[in-house]
């Protein structure tokens, strides 16, 4: 991504324009007794408005890809005889025209890149990310957006942009937005890093393709199932989602792949049968699902 630099003023109209909540704090704006430009009399109480009005002028001048970031502070109302609050935050912004080229079939959609990219910059920075529904900004699409948190605490989000605020910037293409509160994960413990031994022995593997109501989000199964499959299971992810004939209407399948292994010696397939068994009964207990 290019990073980029913006004067950090702002428009009412441009704060309106992110669909903030009443009581949310980004609508509380700091004002400027001598703004450069009357129209830009506040300061950005998020970096969004700047990175959306680059993306506009891009689009007007016919990029077809945009991939840039802004790293900057953002002002917040500290009261009336203080200066404001300055936190740090960081945002990015995926742009691009919507035809494919002509060697791709199908174009992936914006969101798994963004996804992408705000789970690479938090594991560099030493810290895990959890992608979650609650918390979802209004200024992301619904249907594919989620916030991030790390230790249980929300610092950002990731999505593609609300239809009626890429009306509202006039944005005409594909566009999505990581936005992480840099402030506040630098208050948080990064993780600790582990090593393990590369293992000499021979790998067993295991598929399952469980059925789950449609609305039940990928990651907390996949994160169920680490836990409960034990400490041999080395790796686990979600390699199919199917629905269709075959498929309960509301339904979908899921199908994950387990890898277990011993640092030590060759595992036996008697031994991993119980691990699996704990995990089929967990993810019927937990999440209704049944054996596809």
């Amino acid at each position: 991504l290019l990073e980029t630099v913006s004067f950090p003023f702002v428009s009412a109209a441009e704060i309106e324009g992110l669909r903030l909540a009443p009581g949310d704090e980004r609508r509380a704006t700091v004002g400027i007794l001598n703004p450069i430009k009357e129209e830009e009399p506040r300061l950005r109480s998020a970096l969004l408005p700047s990175l959306l009005r680059l993306a506009r002028e891009n689009q007007r001048r016919q990029a077809q890809r945009v991939r840039i970031f802004e790293v900057s502070c953002v002002f917040r109302p500290a009261g009336e005889a203080e200066l404001p609050r300055e936190p740090l935050h960081a945002a990015a912004l995926l742009a691009e025209t919507a035809e494919p080229r002509f060697w791709e079939a199908e174009r992936p959609r914006l969101f798994f890149e963004a996804k992408g990219v705000a789970e690479r910059l938090l594991n560099l920075l030493g810290y895990v990310a959890v992608l979650q529904r609650e918390g979802i900004p209004p200024f992301l699409h619904p249907g594919a957006a989620a916030a991030i948190a790390v230790g249980g605490q929300v610092i950002g989000a990731v999505g593609e942009l609300h239809p009626e605020v890429a009306a509202h910037f006039e944005i005409e293409v594909p566009c999505a937005i990581v936005e992480v509160d840099l402030a506040a994960l630098e208050k948080l413990q990064p993780s600790e890093v582990r090593y393990r031994d590369v293992s000499r022995f021979p790998q067993i593997r295991r598929d399952l393709a469980v059925v789950v109501d449609r609305d039940r989000p990928a990651g907390e199964l996949l994160e169920a199932v680490r836990k409960t499959a034990g400490k041999d299971c080395v790796s686990v992810e979600v390699f199919d989602r199917y629905e269709g004939p075959g498929v309960p209407e509301g339904r979908l399948s899921l199908a994950f792949r387990l890898v277990f292994e011993r640092p030590d010696r060759n595992l036996t397939h008697a031994e991993v049968k119980p691990a699996i068994e704990r995990v089929v009964r967990m993810l019927a207990h937990r999440f209704g699902g049944e054996l596809r």
